[in-house]
């Protein structure tokens, strides 16, 4: 029982406390209880606002529920429909994929005078289907000789156009060569029975061949399963070749010249990387086919 000392009326303590309410007045009743009763009304308050919140988050729960019961449904006829969607789309791929296989077959004949010149040179091309590498080999005295280069695609219109109009303001001439004749290749000398491998890292542009740096590796094989970028980063490559000594520089090129890595062999190998990009090209056209049709 709650003993109030206060004139109001019953109503008003039963819209605030759960239950019913006894009012008895009496005289000399502590303000203790005041304060007591007080504390009870607030908490009574903030279950009530609790609850409300319970109630709210219930109905939520029930809608999405709904909501998800109705996807569910509509996911049966949804999928019919996504079907006939990707078998026309992939209709219309390989119709475009056959188009371009037919069309690339037809603008492409292989290079006779590759194999021409690899038999006059003595040089042997290891060319796989499924890398985009290739290597030339050969061996003069005891020396093993192998020229490493990758495929590479040609410089579109837009490039060629911009490359076109800085060289023409950087100097002015009636002919120029196509900036496309750019490669880079690594060409490793080794002698026979040892491990370790003289390395050139090469460029050639425009048919001249750069030396970018020369260094010994005690490991050819791991260092060839390297990417060319860790290279650098993982061994020592040598200082830049452009800050030697001329006369060093010099002896070095003429060295290599000696194994055959000349002009004629950069010319060959700014060609046959095309043409190994356009195979590989050719190549992937044909397996993109061969998976959407089958």
């Amino acid at each position: 029982f709650f003993f109030f000392n206060d004139t109001a009326t019953t109503e008003i303590y039963t819209e605030q406390i759960v239950g019913s309410v006894r009012c008895v007045q009496e005289t000399g009743i502590n303000a203790e209880y005041m304060g007591i009763i007080y504390k009870l009304n607030r908490k009574i308050q903030m279950l009530q606002r609790s609850l409300s919140k319970v109630f709210n988050l219930v109905s939520k729960a029930q809608l999405r529920q709904g909501r998800t019961l109705t996807k569910m449904v509509n996911a049966g006829s949804s999928r019919f429909f996504s079907t006939e969607i990707v078998k026309k789309s992939e209709g219309r791929l390989a119709k475009v994929l056959n188009s371009e296989i037919k069309h690339e077959q037809e603008n492409y004949s292989a290079d006779d005078t590759i194999s021409g010149f690899l038999k006059e040179n003595g040089w042997k091309m290891i060319d796989s289907d499924n890398s985009n590498r290739v290597d030339l080999v050969k061996t003069i005295g005891d020396i093993d000789v192998i020229v490493e280069f990758q495929s590479r695609s040609p410089v579109s219109q837009e490039e060629q156009e911009g490359e076109d109009q800085q060289q023409q303001q950087d100097q002015q001439q009636e002919e120029q060569m196509p900036q496309e004749d750019f490669c880079e290749f690594t060409v490793y000398l080794t002698k026979k029975g040892g491990n370790k491998a003289f390395v050139y890292d090469c460029v050639s542009i425009q048919s001249e061949i750069q030396v970018q740096f020369s260094t010994i590796v005690g490991d050819i094989e791991a260092f060839r399963a390297l990417p060319k970028f860790e290279r650098s980063t993982t061994l020592y490559p040598g200082p830049d070749f452009q800050t030697l000594d001329e006369r060093l520089q010099n002896a070095l090129l003429e060295y290599l010249q000696g194994f055959g890595v000349n002009e004629e062999l950069a010319v060959f190998i700014e060609h046959v990387s095309l043409d190994k990009e356009q195979r590989l090209y050719m190549r992937w056209l044909q397996d993109l086919a061969s998976f959407v049709q089958k």
